[in-house]
C-alpha cells in the first residue's frame, strides 16, 4: 500500500477531515501497511484469540480477503469481511478487517471519501477489543487489534498535520502491541508494527520538539521489521512493503529496490510494490529504471476504477523529471503538459499547486536542442 503506501501502514475520531497533508508522511505506506494489511495477514491465528474454544471463521474466507486487498479488488474483499463480521458479531476482527480494506483503498487512491465509514469501523474495533480485554486482560490478540486501531488513528492524524494527536495515539498503539508480544512471544509478526512505529516516530517528533526527549530508535525499528519478515508467520509481504519505504527514507536505494522486487515477484500487478520500486530507482537517479517502473505504475493508475488525478500527477511529474534528465525532451514535455491540462477537483487542485509549478518549470528548462537559446 504509496501510501498505499500495501502501501497493507489510521483515522481520527471525527469524520470531518482537514485536507492538509503532512509532507514527511506522504509516503508512509509502510506504517499503514504494518497496521492494516499486516493485520490481515495475521488473520487465521488472530481470529482465534487466546481462547481455544473461540469460534473459528473459515480460513479460506480470510485468506481470500487478503489476496483481494493486495491486488486492489476492494469491493470483493469488503464483502469477504462483511461475512466474517456477521459470523463473529462481538469480535473486533470484523470491523477491524473492514477498516483495513477501506484504509488500503484510501491510501491506494489518495482519497478520503470513505473516511467517515473507516473511522466508524476503527472505533468499533477499539470498543470491541476493550470489552474483550475487560473480560480477559491477557488476550494478546485483542491487544493487537486495539493497538493496531490506535495506530490507524495515529497515522491519519499525522497525515493531517495533527502531530500531537498522532503522537498520543501512536504511543497507545505501541503500548498495546508491545504488551501483546510480552504475553505471547511467538507473535513475531507483531514486531512489524512495533518496528515501523519506532522508525517513523523520529519523523513525527520533528514537529513536537517541545516534548521530553524520546530516543532515536530508527535502527532498532529496522531490526524489528527484518525480524518480522524472517520469523513472522504471516507478515512476509507486509514486511517487504514496509521495509522498502523505510530503506528509501534511510537512503538505501538498492536494497529498497531489491525488497520491492521481492514483493512484485509474489504480486506482479500490485501498486503497493510498484510505488516503492519506482521511487527507489528515481531517488538513486537511475532514470532508465525509474522511467520503466513509473510508466508501468502510471498505466496501472490510469486503469484503476478511481482516479482523482493525484497519483497520476505524481507519476507524470517523476517521469517528466526522469525523461528530461535523460535528454528525452519530447516525452518530458508531454508529461508536464498533461499535468497542466488536467481538470481537478478543488481539494486535489490545492494539493497539486506546487507540483503544477514544477511541471511549468520543466517546460521552461527542458526544451529540444533546436529550440534552446
Amino acid at each position: 500500500m504509496r501510501s498505499p503506501r500495501l502501501r497493507q501502514e489510521p483515522l481520527p475520531n471525527r469524520p470531518a477531515l482537514n485536507r492538509r497533508r503532512a509532507q514527511p508522511f506522504a509516503k508512509l505506506g509502510a506504517f499503514s501497511v504494518c497496521l492494516a494489511a499486516a493485520a490481515l495477514l495475521w488473520a487465521p491465528q488472530a481470529l482465534l484469540g487466546e481462547d481455544p474454544k473461540a469460534p473459528r471463521p473459515p480460513d479460506q474466507l480470510v485468506l481470500r480477503g487478503i489476496e483481494l486487498t493486495v491486488n486492489h479488488h476492494y469491493d470483493e474483499a469488503h464483502s469477504c469481511f462483511d461475512s466474517l463480521a456477521n459470523s463473529l458479531p462481538d469480535h473486533p476482527a470484523g470491523p477491524f478487517f473492514k477498516a483495513a480494506v477501506l484504509h488500503s483503498r484510501m491510501l491506494d487512491y489518495e482519497s478520503d471519501q470513505a473516511a467517515g465509514e473507516f473511522a466508524r469501523f476503527v472505533e468499533e474495533a477499539i470498543a470491541s477489543a476493550s470489552h474483550c480485554l475487560a473480560q480477559n486482560p491477557s488476550d494478546a490478540w485483542c491487544l493487537f487489534y486495539r493497538g493496531a486501531a490506535y495506530g490507524y488513528r495515529a497515522f491519519h492524524a499525522a497525515r493531517q498535520g495533527r502531530y500531537l494527536a498522532a503522537f498520543h495515539d501512536g504511543q497507545l498503539a505501541l503500548r498495546d502491541l508491545e504488551s501483546a508480544v510480552a504475553l505471547d512471544s511467538s507473535l513475531a509478526d507483531a514486531y512489524l508494527g512495533i518496528g515501523s512505529y519506532k522508525y517513523w516516530r523520529g519523523k513525527l517528533l520533528r514537529y513536537l520538539s517541545w516534548l521530553p526527549f524520546v530516543p532515536d530508535e530508527r535502527e532498532e525499528g529496522i531490526r524489528l521489521i527484518r525480524l518480522a519478515i524472517a520469523r513472522g508467520r504471516y507478515s512476509y509481504l507486509t514486511g517487504l512493503n514496509d521495509l522498502a519505504w523505510v530503506l528509501i527514507d534511510a537512503g538505501k536505494y538498492d536494497e529498497a529496490a531489491e525488497t520491492a522486487r521481492k514483493g512484485l515477484a509474489s504480486c506482479p500487478e500490485s501498486r503497493f510494490f510498484l510505488w516503492p520500486l519506482a521511487e527507489a530507482c528515481f531517488a538513486k537517479q537511475n532514470y532508465p529504471a525509474a522511467v520503466h517502473w513509473y510508466e508501468r505504475l502510471l498505466e496501472s493508475v490510469l486503469r484503476a476504477p478511481e482516479n482523482n488525478h493525484h497519483n497520476e500527477i505524481i507519476c507524470r511529474l517523476k517521469l517528466a523529471h526522469a525523461y528530461c534528465a535523460l535528454g528525452e525532451t519530447d516525452k518530458a514535455r508531454m508529461h508536464a503538459t498533461a499535468i497542466l491540462s488536467l481538470k481537478l477537483e478543488k481539494d486535489i487542485a490545492q494539493r497539486a499547486n506546487k507540483k503544477q509549478a514544477m511541471a511549468r518549470a520543466i517546460l521552461e528548462r527542458c526544451v529540444p536542442p533546436a529550440d534552446a537559446p
